[in-house]
């Protein structure tokens, strides 16, 4: 008897998840068609049933719609999500990485509008509150990211592949210790495409920022032999510098890209 209710019990919560999944579809369908017709999955522009990819732009009113008709279901899990267009304070985009941000994610990327660099003080708690739901790959574009933030965030997400901080103003200031809170990590890519901020030089033209890092990722063993890539296009920095700094870290495996 026991075991009829346990498999019962199984079964319910099963058939609960898939039709979570199907009203988040129906819904996002619903609100970007402006349909009241239920549409299919593949009527639908924004998501491919094949590739799993969701994209919502703060700018849109649509999406801001979605996300607050969505609260309190959680979405559904999608290999890829982009937060896209965000600006200083939305608190819909908010609430969302807090209640309704999906179970599992293998990429996630979320960026401002570009327009400058905004402060990531306001999303920094909720981007860290949904590490451990990124299985594979995560980018922030367009923040202003200080040093303490930086080091938390690398170490937040370091059971991921590749690690993003695109477009970003960056400050690192002094060289972290990553000896012991980068153990397991899995980071075997970093993106500063277009970055500034650790690639200004000083009085010499050193990049003191990007020193402090890359030395700073040195301290932990484990990190020197994962890391094989850093993406630097559009940085300020040269090639044979960024490549010195690399190899007197430790890093003379890395390939870079300028």
């Amino acid at each position: 008897m026991n075991r009829q209710i346990v498999s019962l019990e199984k079964e319910i919560l099963r058939e609960s998840k898939a039709v979570d999944e199907r009203l988040c579809r129906d819904l996002h369908l619903s609100i970007v068609s402006n349909e009241l017709t239920v549409p299919t999955l593949d009527a639908d522009p924004y998501l491919s049933d094949n590739t799993q990819e969701l994209c919502l732009e703060g700018d849109q009113a649509h999406y801001l719609k979605f996300i607050q008709k969505l609260y309190p279901l959680k979405l559904f899990n999608v290999h890829r999500i982009s937060l896209e267009c965000i600006d200083n304070k939305n608190k819909h985009f908010e609430v969302f990485m807090k209640d309704s941000f999906p179970m599992r994610v293998n990429e996630c990327l979320i960026m401002t509008d570009l327009e400058y660099n905004r402060r990531i003080s306001y999303y920094f708690d909720p981007i860290i509150r949904i590490n451990q739901r990124v299985q594979r790959k995560m980018t922030l574009s367009g923040f202003n990211v200080g040093e303490r933030q930086l080091k938390r965030l690398i170490i937040s997400y370091r059971h991921v592949k590749e690690f993003g901080l695109r477009f970003c103003e960056l400050s690192l200031q002094t060289v972290p210790d990553f000896s012991y809170s980068l153990k397991a990590t899995q980071i075997e890519s970093i993106d500063f495409e277009g970055s500034e901020g650790i690639f200004e030089g000083d009085n010499e033209g050193n990049p003191d920022g990007f020193q402090n890092l890359m030395i700073g990722l040195a301290t932990s063993p484990e990190q020197k032999l994962k890391l094989t890539r850093i993406k630097l296009t559009f940085c300020s920095i040269e090639l044979n510098m960024a490549q010195a700094i690399c190899e007197e870290s430790g890093f003379d495996r890395v390939n870079i890209e300028c």
